[in-house]
């Protein structure tokens, strides 16, 4: 009772006036310092009372155990373990859970096992609280085993906690049919209208994805408290039925039921996963008026709420007021910041998270291995994973598919694999975080390779699987592989899935192959928004922009609200057709009538639309009306200085570049066209030492073209055959009779114009168009695939080649896809 009423400090001091403490005061006074989690003194305390002979009881056994459980000290555990066994104490039934839960806390599942099986009448206490261990250590099928041995063998009726702990487990396993096996049994006993396992019931029905059966159970109890009515809006939330959430928060909040943390918590995550802004602002207000901003699992759903919204800076005054900052707050930081691209303010975040000793779980580490993944900074991603092996979470899938996908994709496939196949058990998003790294890459060839490697293994492709094939297909323009894989979703019925059919849209359309892409649109039964904005985006790159614009209004006809993404490729579409008028339209309905700010993205596109139309005083102009001007957007004004040789602002534009990034060869290539094709040797030579003295390496130009099904690569001035060199020739001498002129400007070298001449045909997409020439049927259409952009001297060829050799040419580079036919190209000479 003193312990109760005047706390510890009290209790100790009362305590100590006892003229003679006998066994229960003594462990009055354990039960204290085990509830304040002080083990060390608990300890203290014990040997003090064996030095005054005073026998412990099993109750003081209990107390002690609990303590090494609450502090998950095996250690001191066992050494209490020994010391009941000494005194026969062990095979009494509350010793015997307190050391099962010890066990079970600390991780240590088989002896916990071990010391229920030496127990001689086995109650439902010893039963239960293994199974609890089980499930809260991911054993779920043990847990249920116990469950079944628990009535079977010692005839043990279970009791609320029992039942409650195999419902767990069924939801875990998603094993429905279980569920409501172990349903009907707690049914026959009466307990189905106990409210603690009616929040179980609904638990386990929404976790198994049957929302129906979770109502019903709700709607059946007579008391529905705060704990039932969170278990049926948690389960909600879990399976993305967010509507369904929402409508449950505010029936409760109707039915005079006041949320809790876990309530707000919860609906937060459902307003950010919906869109739900103004809701979710109402919802911080109430969280304010009920003084709950410093909850740490509210405060982590409002910096999740604000960041997944691009309110960064109202993540942040949440983030700042919490005092005590656990790894869940942190995490929802970071994991916002790489959500929005800020991955150099994800970074800055974990350092501070590390200043302030907080240790990051396996999610955190995932998070800010994708950060490094997305700055392509290889130092910090090794010092991460060593992290992450002495934190023994490089075992944990998060961290190990966020690391396999970061190296496959910067060009250490060896070191991806090397994780992967660590693995005891890999499973296939294991793999496909391999495939998606290598695809995002350069050595895309590879996912086949591994592919094989898998298949081997007894795997399966999934939609995932199929999906990152395709757009390795569609990357390395292998379009009779693609058609092939196609075949094969149709055959196994997964042509409907909106990720394989998208990446089939994105495959045909980055090939050229419009109607293809077309056709699979066409079958959808239900077009999302994102295959809406792929077809928009494979018009726009393919320079077809009456057929954007027509989708565009098509899709708000389908009732399809366009997202920035949509904006992104209608605007790109406008600039590739010189639709000015059309393209400041749009740029001022996103804001206007659909409410979207414009970011980076936007600005770029509308300053290429200006330049490209040749508006290039209007496109500064609009340039400095940008609040934060990015690299991409100078490289999109420098791009149309290209297209209209003005090398005054061409420099300009350059000097933005280089203080950006200065060891980025393109600037220094695209600005070389320029004044190579303005005259201007002198400066061109200057840029070339420039280019030299900050270190920025010309990229090897590569061409890939497919060939009877094989794609074959070609390199920039490497050795080619004497037959496709024989063949340049020729089609060099056509070609001047055509009136076409090689571009020996473009080349700065002091050599002789004849030298020059060579090195024009030499070009890698030269190379590839003459080998597709050689080695397919006259007329056939040949789709070249090319790492850098284009040069003039080379667009120039290929139109005049295009004409004589009566074929359509399909030329895809970084910036467009070229259609050269009849001495024409769809881009109208502007790329």
């Amino acid at each position: 009772m003193f312990v109760e009423c005047k706390g510890l400090s009290h209790a100790e001091r009362v305590f100590e006036k006892l003229v003679d403490g006998d066994e229960f005061s003594w462990t009055s006074l354990l039960s204290a310092k085990s509830e304040c989690a002080r083990l060390e003194d608990a300890i203290t305390l014990y040997e003090r009372m064996q030095e005054e002979d005073i026998h412990p009881s099993c109750q003081t056994f209990v107390t002690l155990l609990k303590c090494c459980a609450k502090e998950k000290d095996i250690n001191v555990g066992m050494k209490v373990h020994l010391e009941a066994i000494n005194m026969g104490l062990n095979d009494d039934t509350y010793v015997s859970s307190a050391l099962i839960d010890l066990y079970c806390k600390c991780g240590a599942l088989s002896e916990a096992q071990d010391i229920l099986n030496e127990i001689p009448v086995r109650g439902v206490v010893p039963w239960t609280t293994l199974m609890a261990g089980y499930v809260d250590h991911g054993s779920c099928h043990e847990a249920l085993e116990c469950f079944d041995k628990m009535q079977n063998e010692d005839q043990v009726v279970p009791d609320e906690f029992s039942f409650a702990s195999s419902l767990k487990a069924c939801g875990h396993e998603g094993c429905l049919e279980r569920g409501r096996d172990v349903h009907l049994k707690l049914t026959k006993v009466g307990y189905e209208r106990d409210a603690y396992i009616g929040s179980s019931l609904i638990s386990m029905y929404a976790k198994c994805n049957s929302p129906r059966e979770a109502q019903k159970v709700f709607d059946s109890l007579p008391v529905q408290n705060i704990v039932v009515w969170n278990a049926l809006l948690s389960g909600y939330a879990e399976h993305a039925h967010v509507k369904e959430a929402l409508t449950c928060f505010k029936e409760m909040k109707m039915n005079g039921i006041v949320p809790d943390a876990v309530a707000l918590a919860c609906t937060l995550k459902c307003c950010g996963d919906a869109n739900a802004v103004d809701e979710g602002r109402a919802l911080h207000t109430l969280v304010r008026q009920q003084r709950l901003e410093g909850h740490p699992a509210i405060a982590s759903s409002l910096v999740a709420f604000y960041t997944r919204h691009g309110s960064h800076g109202e993540a942040l005054e949440v983030f700042e007021k919490v005092e005590i900052k656990d790894v869940m707050i942190w995490t929802s930081l970071i994991s916002g910041y790489v959500e929005h691209g800020f991955n150099l303010e994800a970074l800055e975040a974990y350092e501070r998270m590390q200043k302030h000793h907080v240790s990051p779980d396996a999610f955190t580490l995932a998070c800010i291995v994708k950060a490094c993944n997305n700055l392509g900074n290889m130092k910090i991603l090794h010092g991460l994973h060593m992290q992450a092996l002495k934190a023994g979470l490089d075992g944990d899938m998060f961290v190990v598919s966020a690391l396999v996908n970061a190296y496959a994709k910067h060009a250490c496939v060896v070191d991806s694999y090397e994780i992967l196949n660590k693995v005891p058990k890999r499973d296939i998003v294991s793999w496909n975080s391999l495939f998606t790294g290598i695809v995002e890459g350069d050595a895309i060839e590879e996912v086949f390779e591994f592919l094989d490697v898998m298949l081997s293994e007894g795997m399966t492709l999934d939609n995932v699987t199929y999906a990152c094939i395709i757009k390795a297909c569609g990357n390395l323009g292998s379009i009779s592989k693609g058609r092939r894989y196609n075949t094969e979703i149709a055959a196994k019925g997964l042509d409907n899935d909106t990720s394989i059919a998208g990446s089939l849209i994105s495959m045909y359309a980055k090939c050229g192959a419009l109607v293809d892409a077309r056709e699979i649109f066409d079958r959808m039964p239900m077009q999302s928004p994102v295959i809406w904005s792929l077809m928009i985006q494979g018009y726009a790159l393919n320079h077809e922009g009456g057929m954007v614009i027509e989708f565009f209004e098509e899709m708000q006809k389908a009732g399809i609200q366009p997202d920035a993404v949509i904006f992104t490729c209608l605007l790109a579409a406008c600039s590739h057709a010189s639709l000015v008028f059309e393209g400041k339209r749009y740029f001022s309905q996103m804001r206007e009538k659909f409410g979207i700010s414009p970011a980076d993205e936007h600005y770029t596109c509308m300053v290429d639309l200006l330049g490209r139309s040749g508006h290039l005083i209007e496109a500064e102009k609009f340039l400095d009306m940008i609040p934060h001007v990015s690299e991409g957007t100078w490289a999109a004004l420098l791009c149309a200085c290209k297209t209209h040789l003005e090398p005054e602002l061409g420099w300009r534009c350059l000097e933005q570049l280089v203080q950006k990034i200065p060891e980025d060869a393109t600037w220094y290539v695209l600005m070389a066209d320029i004044l190579a094709n303005t005259g201007r040797l002198n400066e061109l030579y200057k840029l070339e030492v420039l280019r030299k003295h900050v270190g920025a390496k010309k990229k090897p130009a590569t061409a890939r073209i497919e060939v009877n099904g094989k794609v074959h690569e070609f390199v920039a001035h490497e050795e080619s055959s004497k037959e496709i060199s024989s063949l340049l020739r020729s089609l060099t001498l056509r070609a001047r009779a055509e009136g076409y002129l090689p571009n020996l400007d473009s080349d700065f070298e002091p050599d002789t114009d004849e030298t020059k001449a060579i090195a024009l045909c030499e070009h890698a997409e030269k190379f590839a168009i003459a080998f597709g020439i050689l080695n397919t049927p006259q007329g056939a259409t040949l789709r070249v695939t090319k790492n850098l952009r284009m040069c003039n001297d080379c667009h120039n060829a290929s139109k005049v080649i295009a004409k004589l050799e009566n074929r359509e040419i399909i030329i895809r580079d970084d910036s467009c896809i070229h259609h050269f036919k009849g001495g024409l190209c769809s881009c109208g000479d502007m790329f």
